[in-house]
Formats: C-alpha cells, structure tokens, sequence
C-alpha cells in the first residue's frame, strides 16, 4: 500500500504548488497592455482625423464666406450683376432654351488672380444641370463655388437675389471626400431709385391714389389713397388715406430699418449718368454722336432692336417737333447702355434691358412699354428735365424708370381737351417738383413692381445699401 500513498503525495504537492503562474500573468498583462496600446494608437488616430476635419470644414467654411462677399461686393457696383454675367465660380448656367453659358477661368488656378466674367444675355430663369463643375481658389489653397438664384423664379419667389455658396480645402479635394464641404445660403437686396414710385429732392404734391413709395427732401402733399409707405424730412399733408398697411413717416422719422441713411443727397444719384455714358462709349453700348446733332429719336421695336435718327431744330419737345434724318438700327446692347450727350426723343416697345441717357432732356414723344415677359425694362436718365411732348397722343401710357437729375418731369404743351389722360407706371426720381396738369385732363399714376426684381441698368442705388433678408448654412 505504500506506493499508492507516495504516489498520491507527489501529485497533492505538485497541484498544491505555484510554479508556472508567474508567466501565465505576464502572457495576460502584455496581451492586455498591447490591446490598450492599440486602442490608445487608434484614439490617437481618430483624434487627429477629427482635428484635420475640423480644420478642413473650417477652412471650407471660410471659403464659402470670401465667394459670398465677393458676389456681393460685385452686387453693389452693379445691382443687376446677375442678369449681366456669370461669375467665374459660378456654375454653369442652363437657360430655358438649353444653352449652357459658364466661365472656366479659373479652375484650379491660383496663378489666375484676375479672372474672367462671361456675359448673360438670356432671359432671368436658368437651372445648374452641370452641377458645382466651377471653382475659384483661394491665396490659402481653398475653392470656392457659386450658384445664383434671381428674384421673382421658381428656385425663388422672393424679391431677393439667392445666393448659395459652397467652400471646400485642397485637402479634401486630394481626398476625394465631399464631407467637409461647408455652404452658405444668403437672400440679398440692393436699395434701388426703382423701388420708389416718387423720390423727390423737393416737395411733391400728388392728387392721385399711389401704390409705390415715396420719398421727399421737403414736404408732401398727398390727397389720395396710399398704398405704400411715405418717407418726408418735412411734413406730409393732404392729408392721404393711408391703406394697405403703409405708413406715413414726416419730419425725418424715418426708422433705420426703412431708410439706412436720410436725408438723402440727391447729388450722388449724378454718377449714375457718368456710368451711362463710359458704358456707352467704351464697355459696349451705343454712344450717339454725331456732329451739328441737337437730339437723336430713339424708337424701340419689339424684336430686340431700335432706330436712332440724328435731329436738328430747338425745343424738340414742342410742336412740330425737330427735322429728323436717316435712321439707323441698332440691338438693344447687352449691358443696357445707351447714351447721347444731347436730348433724347423716345418712343416704342422695349425688348431687353435698356436706360436711355442724356446729357441735356429726355422727350416723350408716345408710348413706352416693355414687352410683356418679366424681363424687359426701361431706364430714361436725364440731366436737365424730362417733358411729355406735345406732339404726343392726346390717350397715352408709358411705363419707364425715370431719374431727372437737376431738373423735373413736366408735360410741354397745352391740354389736350377734356377726354384727354396720361397713364404712367412706373418709377419717377426727380430733383424738383413737376406735374402734367396743363396737358392731360385725367392723369393716372401707378408704380410697377417688376422694378423690384428688375431695376433698369445703371440705375443708382440709395446709400450703396444691400438688405441680408436671411443667412443661414446649409446641407452642401
């Protein structure tokens, strides 16, 4: 029995012992630390993707930001920029006849510090069905990209321009990843001459029911019915019927959120002409200008076209009016911008966007209109006065935005009988008073609210100021 026993100790003694445990805990410890190891390695790597993203969404960020300051920087030196041309890192444009129009000057292009416009000639309305296909970069390295939405179509039914704006970093371009793309949504108005049915730089008597608002420098008199607001640094009397939720603001209570800076200088709103005429002469309008000249006859056609015919003979305003010779035909230019240093004889229907400008008076010779089609308009900028001529028809309607700089609208000749009515529709800026009493009878007054979307070209803005209707960032 002894062996059985012996045999029974050596095996208790050999369970009952502790060799081998100490290696046994140090494969468990280095396994352990190696797994934290990797999970530390892994948060590290994690860590510093976050830090990169978030650098590189930053930086997108802030490249969305300088394309939307640089559009709208491009806004305040020319309000209708958008109708005008495609920014170099906008998209391409589709019009609604399917032409594509985009500028790819400076794709990818650091060394391109100056890059190139293209001009739009096509109507208000397009789509981007190229996608974001144009990007401007960025002294820092990062792009930006643009897509612009005109007021009054049906990506938006505001009286704003959108603008979206879309950053991204070299970075992420290399990466091929689309996740730190950051972008900015923005609804921007400039203040216009043309959102004024009367801006006066003196006092305005109106006898008549408005339905655009009103500014004057002096007082108002008004004995109709206000649809619209009525701005005066002196007092408004009459008094008007105020409806529609408009106000009436005398004395210079104007609040900030209507009016930024009043009074108003009527003074700066002489530039516009100055602009007129350089974009006539050397940015590819129509200069006229002929020696022994005293007037040109402009008469616009529904086609896109107008005649201009050089006259001799004073007051041209009056009957029978001046001697006219050969007329030439012209293309409304697409900048808008016609010009003579002398008066102006206008008439006709307007196809495009067009100001008429003139160094002496503007002349009314019969009906002004826009074609029908939300966008055409008609600008009249004169630098002395703009007159009803006598000549014209005893039933007239003439819709235009009308800027006199120095002088007034006024009718030229004697009444034209009792059945006799003028309609206006439209925007009329003067430095003076003026009224058409003696040559029509009945005389209907209405403000066009296409102006709100369409101001004419190289029409003057008030106090340069642009209204942020809202701002927020959104999914790129």
């Amino acid at each position: 029995m002894a062996p059985v026993t012996s045999a029974r100790a050596r095996v208790s003694r050999r369970l009952a012992g502790d060799e081998g445990i100490a290696m046994v805990l140090v494969v468990m410890i280095s396994a352990a630390m190696m797994l934290l190891a990797f999970l530390l390695i892994d948060q590290v790597r994690a860590e510093s993707d976050r830090a990169a993203h978030a650098n590189w969404s930053g930086a997108a960020y802030q490249a969305a930001e300088a394309g939307l300051d640089d559009y709208v920087a491009k806004l305040v030196d020319d309000h209708g920029y958008y109708l005008h041309y495609v920014h170099p890192a906008e998209s391409t444009r589709t019009s609604t006849t399917g032409v594509k129009v985009g500028s790819s000057d400076c794709n990818y292009d650091p060394k391109n510090t100056n890059p190139s416009q293209v001009a739009w000639a096509f109507t208000p309305s397009w789509t981007y069905a190229s996608g974001r296909d144009h990007w401007c970069e960025l002294p820092n390295g990062t792009y930006y990209n643009l897509e612009i939405f005109p007021p009054g179509t049906a990506g938006n039914s505001t009286t704003s321009v959108r603008v979206v704006a879309t950053g991204y970093s070299n970075k992420q371009a290399a990466s091929s990843s689309s996740t730190d793309m950051r972008a900015i949504e923005t609804y921007v108005r400039p203040a216009n001459l043309a959102d004024f049915y009367r801006f006066s730089n003196a006092d305005v008597s109106i006898a008549a029911d408005t339905y655009g608002k009103i500014y004057s420098n002096g007082n108002v008199t008004h004995t109709g019915t206000a649809h619209a607001d009525i701005y005066a640094e002196g007092s408004i009397t009459g008094p008007p019927t105020m409806a529609d939720g408009a106000v009436a603001y005398p004395n210079g209570t104007v609040p900030s959120t209507k009016l930024k800076n009043h009074p108003i200088s009527f003074s700066k709103f002489l530039v516009s002409l100055s602009d007129i005429k350089n974009a006539a002469a050397n940015a590819g309008g129509v200069y006229l200008n002929q020696a022994g000249t005293t007037s040109w006859k402009i008469v616009f056609a529904a086609n896109g076209t107008f005649t201009a015919a050089p006259c001799t003979g004073t007051n041209p305003q009056l009957n029978p009016g001046p001697t006219c010779g050969a007329a030439t035909t012209y293309a409304v230019p697409t900048n808008g911008a016609i010009y003579t240093d002398v008066t102006a004889i206008v008439s006709g229907q307007v196809n495009g966007r067009a100001t008429v400008g003139a160094g002496q008076d503007i002349v009314v010779a019969g009906a002004i209109a826009p074609v029908v089609g939300g966008d055409d308009v008609i600008g009249l900028v004169a630098y002395q006065d703009l007159y009803v001529a006598e000549y014209a028809p005893a039933q007239l309607t003439w819709d235009a935005a009308v800027l006199v700089e120095t002088g007034t609208w006024q009718g030229a000749g004697a009444s034209h009988g009792a059945t006799s009515s003028m309609t206006f529709n439209g925007s009329a800026a003067t430095a003076l008073g003026g009224s058409f009493s003696a040559q029509y009878t009945t005389r209907v007054y209405g403000y066009d609210p296409n102006l709100q979307y369409l101001p004419p070209p190289w029409f003057p803005a008030v106090d340069d100021t642009l209204t942020f209707s809202f701002f927020r960032e959104v999914n790129p």
